[in-house]
């Protein structure tokens, strides 16, 4: 039995609209596995360093808070803590002075102080639990001993005992100052890189949103056609099944074919 029209179209159809999903059921398996990896891979926290694809999201040139210190130079940019251009430690507060005791290196924030050796490694990190004056807003060395300026005055302390009390003046205190450009840029460089992780990128190639909303609707599109041919698949399955009585179409096909030729 010849199959109709309808169904030749259908097939013909389903064939071209197939081929064309293909590229993207490829994008978005490959993604998804990346996705659902994520950790396995290390893509959580990868920064991202391609400049053209920070410039696709925006993300501009951070400010940098610089302070010298013992020779040796402490800055802030984003998120991230660098000693001289080398990342030593994240910093989500911002960063409002830095000392150096002997064979120390002492970062302030708002709520913690950061103690790191010589070398940027860091030692220890002392928060209110520990006793730390709350509301830094600046940090200063009188002799051996740290000093900070807080909300609530002025608190000193032995570096080797953190014991805070309150001081009777405040020293003066670090300030910040601009550091060399190339020194300033390779900090820029690196954490505008880290605003952005490669796993975001790859859940907005995922769902097209990287692309914007041509991108979403793509991939709307995408689907769409996806849930189409399978639909249309199943119906071509149960139309070939009908047609030729449960049997191959194509060793139907056949067989027909050799019997129209024996009879001729």
């Amino acid at each position: 039995m010849k199959a109709t029209r309808l169904f030749r179209v259908l097939v013909r159809w389903h064939r071209w609209v197939g081929l064309a999903a293909a590229f993207f059921i490829v994008w978005l398996v490959i993604t998804g596995v990346l996705i659902h990896h994520a950790a396995d891979f290390g893509l959580e926290s990868e920064p991202v360093r391609a400049a053209w694809i920070l410039d696709r999201y925006r993300i501009g040139d951070p400010d940098v808070i610089s302070f010298e210190a013992g020779g040796r130079r402490i800055s802030q940019s984003g998120k991230s803590l660098y000693l001289d251009r080398e990342r030593i430690a994240a910093l989500d507060e911002p960063l409002t002075g830095v000392v150096n005791p002997p064979g120390l290196l002492l970062a302030a924030g708002r709520e913690q102080l950061l103690i790191f050796d010589e070398h940027g490694q860091r030692i220890e990190t002392v928060r209110a639990e520990h006793g730390l004056p709350s509301g830094i807003r600046g940090i200063g060395l009188q002799g051996k001993r740290i000093v900070l300026e807080t909300q609530a005055g002025w608190y000193e302390a032995d570096p080797n005992e953190m014991q805070w009390r309150p001081a009777r003046s405040m020293p003066r205190r670090a300030t910040p100052s601009k550091p060399p450009d190339v020194t300033r840029a390779a900090i820029v460089q690196d954490a505008r890189s880290r605003e952005i992780s490669s796993e975001r990128v790859l859940r907005d190639l995922h769902s097209g949103s990287f692309f914007g909303t041509a991108g979403k609707w793509i991939i709307d599109i995408a689907a769409l056609a996806l849930l189409l041919l399978s639909i249309s698949g199943i119906w071509i399955w149960v139309r070939a099944r009908r047609e030729f009585d449960g049997k191959n179409p194509v060793k139907s096909a056949t067989r027909n074919r050799i019997r129209g030729k024996l009879s001729s």
